[in-house]
């Protein structure tokens, strides 16, 4: 889904499934490159810290907001409307920190949502000693 409106989280979790709203929130339209080195800059905030702990709160700790799907491992918090290098560079609070712009989710459900290509696992390749493939 291309579209230059994201929804916000009160918009996106009347997306009444699971897998509706991981098919929404699929960045593989929209080349999206985030530095891990830029972005430690937010996720090591006290702020970010503070806020993420707001969100698993909000969503009761359960997937993508979905009551009945909780999460039982790790979880993260994702930005619903991408954030890129100069919103955090340039502190627009508006998307990084904005509760309307974050969902909690799995980490499974996170690889999908950035790396997944219509929702398809990758194609393994036969490996080989010294190969440069990443997979």
């Amino acid at each position: 889904m291309t579209t230059n409106k994201f929804l916000t989280y009160e918009e996106l979790i009347t997306i009444d499934s699971l897998e509706g709203r991981i098919k929404y929130l699929e960045l593989h339209d929209f080349n999206y490159s985030s530095p891990r080195e830029i972005n430690s800059r937010l996720y090591k905030s006290p702020l970010w810290m503070r806020i993420r702990k707001e969100i698993i709160l909000r969503d009761n700790g359960n997937d993508l907001g979905m009551t009945g799907v909780p999460i039982t491992g790790r979880a993260l918090i994702h930005h619903i409307n991408p954030i890129t290098v100069s919103d955090i560079e340039n502190w627009n609070e508006d998307k990084l920190i904005n509760p309307s712009n974050l969902i909690l989710c799995t980490y499974k459900t996170h690889g999908r949502i950035h790396f997944s290509t219509k929702n398809q696992e990758p194609e393994l390749t036969e490996r080989s000693p010294r190969d440069t493939l990443l997979w």
